[in-house]
């Protein structure tokens, strides 16, 4: 009898269509039950077959041992659990990836204090993490799926003493004040089509825990292709007295002649100041709007001209005037600050508008021995705006620069924070963050310029505390000071020692280790300076070098509010303008 008399003669329902259905029941039910996300990290022990073969068992089970005395604590702390040891690998999973992230952290820490009482290279202990999260199938001791899968991947992909997580687990954690993450590389997975992406998790000093990353190698290597090379004009400006000693040479990537000719010629300063306080008058003279009368600007051209013919020598105009390079740097003495050099006029153009132009400080300010930021993509940001809840438009400012750079969060990755902001909260996280940006309130104190700060909820970020985080940790690279003051009416009132404030908080920053400083000379309306700063990271994202991004700035502000509307020439760059940060 075959199976389809079988069916007739006993009469059974055994349709395909109920069969399916009772699949459907019990794929629902498996997936009601054990399906769930989870956050899958693996880890394993460098050299540990090595150590087995040249140490024995036993030595080898009592590495493993402490090795699991040290990290199974860290897990459990982080609210995850072990699900099983597999030789001298770990696998725990955590209902968060950003507690998982947290609990690798504490783990490298915690080995790095252990192997560093260790002087026998043999008896330290250093492991590889990696770190997945998604949808698995959960069992009470193990659990399956892709989540698990991917998850070894990533750990096979880590070197020692490092923690590599998937993108997915990026994304959940990118958005923390703690934690920072670096592009490592593209990868396929097994049973996937797409590759996928791997980032490597910042735990300590970079620069110590491996020397060049592999993001960065992969920079390297790419960018080793012939390129054309890039030049710069330098002026060298030094004073004494009421001499000054002049330097101006064009230079590119190659270096620099051995001797370089300088000039010297007498000034009067009491006339320096003096037109120094008349731009600083005619600035004053905007209303309301920012906007200046077409004979103020006249003026102000005037103003800035008679700078220019002051205090650069005959060759250094004509150099000025002739050279065709984008990136201008001026080198000045720190009792040179107050000039307004972005403003000098050469008699067609204001030298900010001419050049990517970055001003480098020469200061008798004693220098801590500081650490420089290891640059990687994605770059991770901070955006203070609105700190004491009370600026409107500063609060929009942030979220417009966020909503920009969030289309590109594997390039900058940005963080907001407004609203009950302290200085405490500021000197604790500051160094988590590569970029800084600040829109509120500013208070200058020119009888004090140590006070010189940024007002934060419950007090004053000050210059005084900026220089307490000397030392230590690197800085960010990157701080855009946007600030402002609400209520202002009637004209402008721009004090006569406004840019030396502005370079005491300036100083501060850059003497511990800030690379680039954006500062304003003056008050600024909130919504030409929302514009700038965001017409700045856009450039930035384009991969405009910071003098650059400065300079397409001012000219969209020209462009969109007119020349009179003189806010663009608010803005001054501390360092180095050629730098790209992407």
């Amino acid at each position: 009898m075959d199976k389809l008399e079988e069916i007739k003669e006993t009469g059974e329902d055994i349709s395909i269509e109920k069969l399916l259905r009772d699949r459907e029941k019990i794929d629902e039910q498996l997936k009601d039950k054990f399906s769930h996300d989870v956050t899958v990290m693996f880890t394993d022990i460098k050299g540990s077959t090595n150590y087995f073969e040249t140490y024995g068992d036993i030595e080898g089970r009592l590495m493993v041992q402490k090795h699991n005395e040290i990290l199974f604590p860290l897990v459990e702390k982080h609210r995850g659990r072990v699900i099983k040891t597999i030789g001298d690998a770990i696998m725990a999973a955590f209902e968060e990836p950003v507690e998982a992230v947290r609990s690798a952290i504490d783990m490298q820490e915690a080995l790095f204090e252990y192997n560093r009482k260790k002087k026998e290279k043999k008896d330290q202990i250093q492991i590889r993490i990696g770190v997945n999260t998604g949808e698995g199938l959960v069992e009470k001791k193990d659990i399956f799926g892709d989540v698990v899968n991917v998850a070894a991947r990533v750990e096979s992909l880590t070197e020692p003493n490092e923690i590599m997580i998937s993108s997915p687990v990026y994304e959940e954690v990118r958005k923390t004040d703690d934690i920072i993450c670096r592009y490592a590389s593209q990868t396929k997975v097994k049973g996937k089509v797409d590759a996928i992406e791997v980032f490597r998790v910042v735990w300590g000093e970079e620069e110590s825990v491996k020397g060049l990353t592999r993001s960065q190698s992969a920079v390297a290597k790419t960018g080793r292709k012939k390129k054309k090379l890039h030049k710069r004009l330098e002026i060298d400006i030094s004073r004494e007295g009421d001499t000054i000693r002049i330097t101006a040479a064009e230079k590119s990537e190659r270096g620099e002649s051995t001797i370089q000719p300088y000039e010297e010629m007498r000034v009067s300063m009491t006339e320096t100041d003096r037109q120094c306080r008349e731009i600083t008058s005619l600035l004053s003279q905007a209303n309301t709007s920012g906007k200046v009368s077409k004979e103020i600007l006249s003026r102000l051209r005037d103003a800035g001209k008679a700078l220019f013919d002051d205090l650069l020598t005959a060759r250094a105009k004509e150099t000025l005037r002739s050279c065709t390079v984008d990136d201008l740097v001026f080198h000045i003495e720190d009792n040179l600050v107050q000039v307004p050099w972005e403003l000098l006029y050469d008699g067609e153009h204001f030298l900010c508008q001419k050049f990517n132009m970055g001003r480098v400080v020469k200061t008798k300010h004693g220098i801590v021995n500081i650490k420089h930021r290891e640059m990687s993509r994605p770059l991770k940001m901070l955006i203070v705006s609105d700190p004491k809840g009370d600026l409107e438009n500063s609060f929009k400012e942030g979220q417009a620069i966020g909503e920009i750079l969030e289309g590109n969060p594997f390039f900058i990755s940005a963080n907001q924070k407004s609203g009950q902001i302290t200085a405490e909260y500021i000197m604790e996280k500051v160094k988590n963050f590569d970029l800084i940006h600040y829109a509120g309130h500013a208070d200058y104190d020119p009888d004090d310029p140590s006070n010189t700060g940024w007002l934060l909820e419950g007090g004053i970020l000050s210059s005084t505390d900026i220089m307490k985080l000397a030392g230590g940790r690197p800085m960010p690279s990157l701080v855009f000071c946007n600030a402002c003051r609400s209520g202002q009416t009637g004209e402008w009132k721009i004090g006569s020692g406004y840019n030396q404030e502005i370079f005491s908080l300036a100083n501060a920053f850059l003497l511990t280790g800030v690379q680039h400083y954006v500062g304003t000379f003056w008050e600024i309306l909130d919504e030409p300076g929302a514009h700038f700063a965001a017409e700045f990271y856009r450039a930035v994202l384009d991969g405009a070098s910071i003098g650059e991004a400065m300079r397409r700035a001012r000219m969209f502000l020209i462009k969109e509010f007119g020349e009179d509307t003189i806010v663009w020439a608010s803005y001054m760059l501390y360092g180095d303008p050629g730098f790209s940060y992407l």
